[in-house]
């Protein structure tokens, strides 16, 4: 009925757009239900990269704001500078980060200098959506990176995934900008 009505008016229009936002909800919905099924029949976690990353980076897993903000300050003591990856289970892209870029031996290497935090948004939550609300989170994977001063480091934060190669080159700038950072205490632009 709905797609019988003219799709050449405003409400014609409105009526399909709802249509097609409800369909991509079942279908997003449908998959991730049949993931957790299958996780709990297999015993197989399709649905922690984390924690399926054999070799690779080591995050420290967080589920909120504050513990958050208390690792961001833990790695401002330390004088390192903090990777914080924002993914959820749904996420292909998150998926393909875990599988190719943060297992990769280059990659393993330019971060050893880094905090990695991971925060997991799968969850659809009040706390989650002030997560993302807080730190300006659009989409998934997102990925911030901070630096000495506490702060988000102003334009290196990535959306979506991105290779190995590719992401090797940005962590050397953010090393870069975090070191000019930590070097100027009279705030100069790095």
């Amino acid at each position: 009925y709905l797609l019988a009505m003219s799709h050449n008016s405003l409400a014609g229009k409105a009526r399909l757009f709802g249509l097609s936002i409800g369909m991509a909800g079942v279908l997003v919905s449908t998959q991730f239900t049949a993931l957790m099924i299958f996780n709990q029949i297999t015993g197989v976690s399709v649905v922690q990269p984390s924690i399926q990353a054999e070799k690779g980076l080591s995050f420290k897993r967080v589920s909120s704001l504050d513990e958050i903000e208390a690792e961001i300050t833990v790695a401002a003591e330390q004088g390192k500078p903090v990777m914080l990856d924002l993914y959820a289970d749904w996420c292909r892209a998150c998926h393909e980060f875990e599988a190719k870029t943060f297992t990769d031996s280059g990659v393993v290497n330019a971060m050893e200098n880094f905090h990695l935090i991971q925060i997991d948004l799968t969850e659809l939550s009040e706390e989650n959506d002030a997560i993302q609300d807080r730190l300006g989170v659009i989409g998934l994977p997102t990925i911030l990176f901070y630096g000495p001063g506490e702060q988000e480091l102003e334009g290196r934060r990535l959306f979506g995934f991105v290779e190995p190669e590719p992401f090797i080159s940005h962590v050397n700038d953010v090393q870069s900008y975090a070191q000019c950072q930590r070097e100027r205490e009279d705030g100069a632009y790095c």
